[in-house]
């Protein structure tokens, strides 16, 4: 498969950069909504769960921007009620019990994970049959997982995982862990159905001093990277963390091939710690893409500028598009990218 996408992480000749963004497929196009509004009656696991509308969405970018790769819609929460987790979207994401109202004991890696996220594997497969533009799988990372998984009504900043890695760090270790055996199962199972490449969400790694990073983070992450399944193909990791720049010492250890930036890197700072040993992804700050048309053109005329001849670069946001995104500056963007020619 020839791709632009897959040949810029690999540093291959391209004669530009190519483009695709985080929470591309969503809320900010009519047609998502009014999918959601007529076939889905507005619940957002409905249309998780069915595979039809679940590719539906997942194209639309494709058929309204011709982005250079496509991201699977889903959640980063999808494997967890399978661990005996309950959850809802209200419409955000709302755990009946955390996982100490569980008991961290009661929580299980699922061995029929396959049967429970089986609408994954056939939304991925009705994906790769409607087009051959790269298709990127994804999962949280199990440090930003457990901030959901043991938030409680009063802790406002995902403050809840540190608290318990200082009161009790084989209990901590236990939840990780079984986040990660989770994790790692859910990525091979998407891998197996045909996804181009994998992802990793750490959002809320950005919470973590390095150090912190270290241990509370890195070990679980190395963990999942360790143990994705190989293919015939050369399959790219991608990662995200907030704060990138601090954390970059610790990102360089995770063992992935693509290091995707929030919109706070500096493009100087990350051209120099990757050094074309790792890709970049990013980062346009989302909040651009809700002024002007022409500073939207600017502002993204400033990233290709400065990203130069560091070939192994794929143009991204540094955060998922909000959804009062006007229509004309993502167009605009994907506008100014695709007209940047490489020599």
């Amino acid at each position: 498969m020839k791709s632009l996408f897959i040949d810029a992480i690999w540093g291959k000749e391209v004669p530009r950069f190519p483009i695709w963004m985080m929470r591309q497929a969503g809320r900010y196009l009519p047609e998502y909504k009014k999918l959601k509004a007529e076939k889905a009656e507005g619940s957002f696991w409905k249309m998780v769960k069915s595979p039809e509308l679940a590719a539906e969405i997942t194209l639309q970018p494709l058929k309204r921007f011709g982005v250079d790769a496509l991201i699977l819609f889903s959640d980063i929460l999808t494997p967890l009620p399978a661990m005996g987790f309950q959850i809802d979207f209200v419409p955000y994401p709302k755990f009946g019990k955390n996982a100490l109202q569980i008991g961290i004991d009661n929580l299980k890696v699922p061995d029929d994970l396959a049967q429970r996220v089986d609408f994954v594997t056939e939304t991925i497969k009705l994906i790769k049959k409607s087009t051959d533009v790269p298709l990127i799988g994804f999962g949280g990372s199990p440090y930003t997982l457990a901030c959901y998984a043991l938030k409680d009504d009063i802790d406002r900043y995902f403050a809840n995982p540190r608290k318990l890695y200082y009161q009790d760090r084989e209990l901590y270790d236990q939840l990780l862990s079984k986040l990660s055996l989770t994790v790692q199962q859910y990525l091979n199972l998407q891998i197996e159905a045909g996804v181009d490449a994998v992802m990793l969400f750490d959002t809320w790694a950005g919470s973590l001093s390095l150090p912190q990073y270290e241990k509370m983070s890195l070990p679980y992450v190395k963990q999942i990277m360790g143990g994705l399944k190989t293919t015939t193909k050369r399959l790219p990791k991608l990662y995200y963390s907030s704060r990138t720049t601090d954390l970059m010492q610790g990102i360089k250890k995770t063992g992935v091939d693509v290091v995707v930036a929030d919109w706070q890197s500096p493009i100087s700072f990350l051209k120099k710690e990757l050094d074309e040993k790792w890709a970049i992804c990013g980062n346009l700050d989302p909040a651009v893409l809700c002024g002007s048309v022409n500073n939207v053109r600017d502002e993204v005329n400033k990233i290709l500028n400065s990203i130069g001849d560091y070939r192994r670069f794929v143009f991204n946001l540094g955060h998922g598009i909000y959804q009062d995104t006007p229509l004309d500056n993502v167009a605009m963007l994907i506008d100014t990218v695709k007209n940047h020619r490489l020599n």
